[in-house]
């Protein structure tokens, strides 16, 4: 359902591919999903520690409602 592929094109040029069947993720959750993981790029880059913010529903809460 999920596959990243990490390209090289440089010492310090790469590039992360990511590939998602649409049944697993729609756009809302992608640009979740990219959002964190340009949070946590940003805060590995600078040698800081990430915090993301907590999540306020799992979905067994969704399920239950």
């Amino acid at each position: 359902m999920l596959r990243a592929t990490l390209l090289s094109r440089s010492a310090t040029d790469h590039a992360l591919l990511l590939a998602v069947h649409h049944i697993a993720i729609d756009f809302w959750s992608i640009e979740v999903a990219i959002d964190e993981l340009y949070t946590l790029y940003v805060a590995e880059k600078n040698g800081q520690s990430a915090s993301l913010p907590p999540i306020r529903q799992q979905f067994t809460d969704f399920v239950h409602e």
